[in-house]
């Protein structure tokens, strides 16, 4: 059944079926009080409800998670990395007159990719992680962008109408209002600039989500913050917001990216699956990163869940008529 129908990876309530975007937790905070929880006690302060967080700190905490994160482990990535250069690498080469942005940039892939191709062109990249801009900032040819500590949406809101040659946003775009983002987008670029993306969709590391959802049913006490990381729920969503913005699809490319943890040799999973950024933003939340109840819950939950974990994604350009 396709995703849009509400298949085995949908959100659940018939209610929700047919919503063209899901939580990447799907959980409400209306759920805690149907457990019993009202608050959290801290072991040196009194008991506070876990708040919220704004999408600038949920985008700075799965970012700064990363940017922690041992990079030399994660391998399986690469082939997705390599597949965003060639997308850039099919770009036209002769874009309209204007920078290029970077949303999101992370570490700077997107940027120094572009700045190597494109000698002499403005290049400006936006994270709202100061440690993914400091990491950025270290690598070969990093003098050639302008980088900025900033929130996407900002970023774009703070941009003039029709000044912008191309912008991409390589895995960031879906940890925000991917509808604005192209909204947005559509707003900045000059006629003929393009928008090009990579965004997970949200059924992307459903066995991790689903174990975390259980974990913070069974563990509310133990809550630190709540957050949501809004994913488009199918491909067909991507294509609707596109359109909807006034966008025309020049590249849509739809793909899959497995994600195989390396046990330790008692056959935890929670040591990689933290130290590579997997569930960077999540360890945010509840403490998967310390011995306990918390992190044992996650790992039986896990080894329960049949699925493969994966990353489901859309690679996209798009074009401003």
């Amino acid at each position: 059944m396709d995703a849009e129908q509400g298949g085995a990876l949908g959100p659940g309530p018939d209610a929700r079926r047919h919503a063209p975007y899901e939580t990447i937790i799907d959980f409400r905070v209306e759920n805690l009080s149907d457990k019993g929880f009202s608050a959290r006690a801290d072991e040196d302060g009194p008991s506070e409800a876990p708040q919220f967080l704004e999408p600038g700190q949920q985008r700075q905490v799965v970012g700064d998670g990363l940017a922690e994160a041992d990079s030399g482990i994660d391998d399986d990535l690469l082939g997705v990395h390599a597949g965003f250069g060639r997308l850039l690498d099919g770009l036209p080469a002769a874009l309209p007159d204007g920078p290029f942005l970077d949303l999101g940039c992370g570490t700077g892939f997107a940027a120094l990719h572009l700045a190597a191709r494109h000698p002499g062109r403005a290049i400006l990249a936006c994270d709202f992680s100061p440690g993914m801009i400091a990491e950025a900032r270290t690598h070969p040819g990093a003098d050639a962008i302008e980088w900025h500590v900033a929130d996407m949406l900002a970023f774009l809101a703070a941009r003039p109408a029709d000044s912008v040659a191309l912008a991409v946003a390589a895995w960031s775009a879906g940890y925000t209002d991917f509808r604005h983002v192209c909204r947005e987008s559509r707003r900045i670029l000059v006629p003929g600039g393009r928008l090009a993306f990579v965004v997970n969709l949200a059924d992307t590391l459903a066995p991790l989500r689903r174990a975390f959802r259980y974990c913070m049913q069974a563990h509310a006490a133990d809550l630190r913050c709540l957050a949501r990381f809004p994913f488009p729920r199918s491909p067909r969503a991507v294509r609707n917001d596109l359109k909807r913005a006034g966008l025309a699809i020049e590249h849509f490319e739809e793909g899959a990216c497995p994600i195989t943890p390396r046990p330790t040799p008692d056959g935890r999973l929670l040591p990689w699956l933290l130290h590579t950024g997997t569930l960077a933003g999540f360890d945010a939340m509840l403490p998967l990163d310390r011995p306990g109840p918390v992190a044992d819950t996650f790992e039986a939950r896990l080894a329960a869940d049949p699925e493969p974990i994966r990353h489901h994604y859309v690679l996209a350009i798009a074009k401003r008529p």
